[in-house]
């Protein structure tokens, strides 16, 4: 698909979410490495995922700063009373 992308002049945005090929900045890390660094490959990124998880939106934005190419956002809160998880 990256081939493809690359002959059609577009770029692959994959989000940045748990479950996902990458949801915190190590896995991010070990994505861009398994490809080679290749061009037409980076990030959705929606700060939300991230920060439920307890991962720094900033810290990514910062890491990753050409590699993002889309992004959405959504309102994210996280309530750590003892009662519900993070994925609650």
């Amino acid at each position: 698909i990256l081939d493809a992308a690359r002959d059609a002049g577009v770029r692959f945005a994959a989000e940045v979410h748990p479950g996902q090929l990458a949801f915190d900045l190590y896995s991010a890390e070990a994505v861009l490495d398994a490809l080679g660094g290749r061009d037409e490959f980076g990030w959705t990124v929606d700060p939300s995922h991230l920060h439920w998880q307890g991962v720094d939106p900033v810290a990514f934005l910062r890491r990753f700063p050409d590699r993002v190419y889309h992004v959405h956002v959504k309102d994210a809160t996280l309530t750590l009373d003892g009662k519900a998880g993070v994925l609650a």
